[in-house]
């Protein structure tokens, strides 16, 4: 009877064992058993971390068995039943429920069997976690690529929500970014508070570090990761990570959020960079066509039509003027400024500029 269930479970394991889940595992488990020792009933029920069982279906609140101290690969006898306790990494995965032998086995063979069954669901769950990893590292690679792809952050920050909502549905994700950024996204977005009144020093400390910060709250039973977005140069922002309800953050899964929040990080360096030197290119072209134009002895109307035109598109100004100091003193407006410096209101800003020429005087004349 052990062969023939070893059998059953190693070609089980053999046959496209990457496709497997856990209620097939389950199934395989009780069928087989029930199968090979000729018994009428085989029941597994699952266990979790609050002492109850619970069936595929339903939960069961009426099962005598949570009183035993279970031992791995040893059986129990519970009147007419025989309970076999399921084991993995010395935790307690669940029971099965054995009823109806038409045939007695000695309790050499029944403790057997119940080794053969701990180490049959041990090895699936193993193999289904190898790929599990397999296919998130394989994400991750994809998802890095992707995420140089881009050249603007905005869209790093959306791939990096998108995806972890989409794996990890149980856990709430937040982003901390700086108070000049602009949420256009409808992304889950909190401000970086400097002041530390915000209840949020740890996200400001991975911030200002680039480390890891990890927190455990007992009474509401919450976890929280915080890890930064840095890349070579330095941070540029931080994933938080909240998980509620007392739900497991294995390490498997820590460690995945935490390498693809790197990418991210890095990711958004590239596009900054790459818009810092968009915008250096289009500075040096400014002062070179600037330079060109003012060599070529314009009126000073014109020349100072187009300065005030390239200095509203390179730096996406409202309103350009030009002033000078005449001889006694007074302020006066340079032909080529925009109509808004012929306004009563334009003398706030010469008072301005007045005070300001006075003040560094020295600093200015020639």
């Amino acid at each position: 009877m052990i062969t023939a269930t070893k059998c059953a479970f190693f070609d089980f394991i053999s046959k496209h064992h990457n496709k497997r889940s856990l209620s097939d595992i389950v199934e395989k488990l009780s069928e087989t058993v029930k199968s090979e020792l000729s018994i009428r009933h085989a029941v597994f029920y699952f266990y979790n971390s609050s002492d109850e069982f619970y069936t595929q279906s339903s939960p069961v609140d009426d099962t005598p068995f949570n009183t035993f101290i279970l031992k791995d690969g040893e059986a129990y006898y519970y009147g007419e039943q025989v309970l076999i306790p399921i084991f993995r990494k010395d935790r307690l995965k669940g029971i099965l429920q054995l009823k109806g032998f038409e045939n007695e086995y000695s309790p050499a063979v029944i403790n057997e069997l119940a080794k053969t069954c701990t180490s049959f669901y041990t090895h699936c769950m193993e193999l289904i976690q190898v790929t599990e990893n397999e296919q998130k590292y394989e994400r991750l690679f994809h998802l890095t690529e992707q995420f140089h792809a881009f050249m603007n952050k905005d869209d790093v920050l959306v791939e990096l929500i998108t995806t972890l909502q989409e794996m990890y549905t149980d856990f709430i994700f937040y982003l901390f970014l700086s108070h000049d950024n602009e949420n256009n996204l409808n992304l889950p977005i909190k401000d970086l508070g400097f002041d530390h009144q915000d209840g949020n020093e740890m996200a400001m400390e991975a911030f200002v570090t680039g480390k890891i910060q990890f927190s455990f709250d007992e009474k509401i039973n919450q976890t929280i990761l915080y890890t930064p977005l840095k890349g070579k140069q330095g941070v540029y922002g931080v994933l938080q990570v909240v998980v509620n309800h007392g739900i497991n953050l294995a390490d498997q899964d820590k460690n995945f959020i935490i390498m693809l929040a790197n990418a991210a990080g890095t990711a958004m360096e590239n596009a900054q960079l790459y818009d810092q030197s968009k915008r250096l290119i289009k500075d040096l072209q400014l002062i070179n066509e600037t330079s060109h134009r003012l060599n070529k002895n314009l009126r000073l109307a014109d020349t100072m039509t187009y300065m005030t035109s390239r200095i509203m598109e390179s730096f996406e100004a409202d309103e350009v003027g030009f002033f000078y100091q005449n001889h006694q003193n007074e302020f006066q407006i340079f032909p080529g400024s925009t109509k808004f410096f012929n306004t009563n209101e334009v003398h706030v800003y010469i008072d301005y500029i007045k005070g300001k020429l006075e003040k560094n005087l020295e600093e200015i004349c020639f």
